[in-house]
Order: C-alpha cells, then sequence, then structure tokens
C-alpha cells in the first residue's frame, strides 16, 4: 500500500508540472519581444529598423543608472547568403546612448539592425551588456 501511495505521489507531482499550452516556436521574433528580461545596469533598451523610399533609418537607444555610461553600437545588416555587416555606429554617453542614422539602400534585398547595449562602470569597462535585433525588412 505504501509503495501504491508513492507511485501515485510521484505521478502527480509530474502531471502537475506538464504545461497547460506550449510555446509556438514558429514565430520566434514576435515570441522574443514579448520576453523582457531584467538586467541590472541596462534600465532600458529600444531599437528599430524603418525603411522609406530608399533610406532605411536605424534607431537604437540604451539608458543606464546615473552611476553607470550607457553604449549602444547598432550594425546595419544586409542579408546575402548569410547576414553582412554594412554600416556600424557606436555612441557612448552619460546614462544615455542613442543613434540615430540613416543609410542609402539597394532595393531588392533584406535588411536587420544588430544593436548591442552596454552598461560601463566608472572605470569604463563593461558591467552588463545585451545583443539584440531589430525585425528584418526588405527594400
Amino acid at each position: 500500500m505504501k509503495k501504491f501511495i508513492l507511485l501515485l505521489t510521484a505521478l502527480s507531482m509530474f502531471s502537475a508540472n506538464v504545461p497547460a499550452k506550449t510555446l509556438d516556436t514558429t514565430d520566434t521574433e514576435s515570441s522574443i519581444s514579448e520576453i523582457s528580461p531584467r538586467y541590472t545596469y541596462i534600465i532600458e533598451t529600444y531599437n528599430d529598423l524603418i525603411l522609406s523610399s530608399n533610406k532605411a533609418n536605424c534607431y537604437a537607444y540604451t539608458k543606464t543608472p546615473p552611476k553607470y555610461r550607457a553604449k549602444v553600437k547598432v550594425e546595419l545588416q544586409q542579408k546575402g547568403t548569410s547576414w553582412t555587416t554594412l554600416k556600424t555606429w557606436i555612441v557612448t554617453d552619460s546614462s544615455k546612448a542613442i543613434v540615430d542614422e540613416n543609410y542609402t539602400l539597394t532595393k531588392g534585398c533584406s535588411y536587420r539592425l544588430k544593436t548591442t547595449h552596454y552598461a560601463l562602470n566608472t572605470n569604463g569597462s563593461v558591467a552588463e551588456y545585451i545583443t539584440q535585433y531589430s525585425s528584418t525588412a526588405t527594400y
């Protein structure tokens, strides 16, 4: 009887851990945008790629607490057989770093931003960083 109760308890524990809904991995980019990791030194991040006419507006933002410096590295990438970086911008500032730049595009190509957000401590070394990708856009 004790073995039966033990087995029944073990089975109920395992069945209680089965998720009611599984994550649909077919749309990874939209799933990732819903996940909001918590960081210690990076307060806020944002990136956006907007295509208008033959121009790409590349925008990224990093915010850190006042005792840290913010740094953002933005790479505009073009899709070929793999992703190739066309242009890189790097901005370091007090607690906010912003890149807002334009780039002339080639018709018929796909583009994305690779953005690396940094929090730098008082001696300039990296306390924390995160890399994010924008959604892909085609011109």
